[in-house]
C-alpha cells in the first residue's frame, strides 16, 4: 500500500510538470509582450525589430488603446537605451497621438498610472502632443522701415 502512494505521488508530480511544460509551450505572447520581455531582458534590437512591425499596423488595426499606450511607452525606452532616439520619440507620439484619439480618457488614465520611472519618459510625450494641438502663435505686429 505505502509503494502504491509513492508511484502515485510520483506520477502526479510528473504530469504537473509536463502540464506545466506544455502550457508555458502553448501560449503564446502577444507581439507587443514579447517586445517587452525582450526589453527587459536586454534584448533591445529584437524589440526595436518588433515594435518597428507593429507601427504600421496601429493605423489599419484596432488595436486597443491600452496596447497602444504600452507600444509608445515602449519606444520611448527604446530610444533610451537602443537606437535612434528621435525617430523612436517620433514613433512614439505619433502611437499616442492615435491612443488619445481613439480614448483620451482610457490614456489618460494609463499615462497617470504609469510607474515612476517612466513618467519623465511620459511628460515627455504629453508635452509633444500638447505642442502639436497648440494653436500657432502668428506675430500680429509689423513694423515699418
Amino acid at each position: 500500500m505505502k509503494s502504491f502512494f509513492i508511484i502515485f505521488a510520483a506520477t502526479v508530480t510528473t504530469a504537473a510538470c509536463l502540464l506545466q511544460g506544455c502550457r508555458g509551450d502553448s501560449v503564446m505572447q502577444s507581439p507587443l509582450a514579447q517586445a517587452e520581455h525582450d526589453f527587459e531582458n536586454g534584448r533591445y534590437t529584437a524589440a526595436q525589430t518588433i515594435c518597428d512591425s507593429l507601427a504600421p499596423k496601429c493605423d489599419s488595426t484596432d488595436m486597443p488603446v491600452s496596447e497602444l499606450c504600452r507600444l509608445s511607452l515602449l519606444f520611448m525606452k527604446l530610444g533610451d537605451y537602443a537606437g535612434d532616439i528621435d525617430t523612436n520619440t517620433a514613433q512614439a507620439a505619433r502611437t499616442l497621438m492615435m491612443a488619445i484619439d481613439r480614448n483620451a480618457d482610457s490614456t489618460l488614465h494609463f499615462l497617470n498610472s504609469v510607474p515612476v520611472e517612466d513618467q519623465a519618459r511620459v511628460a515627455i510625450l504629453t508635452a509633444i502632443n500638447e505642442a502639436r494641438n497648440a494653436p500657432a502663435i502668428t506675430d500680429t505686429i509689423t513694423y515699418d522701415y
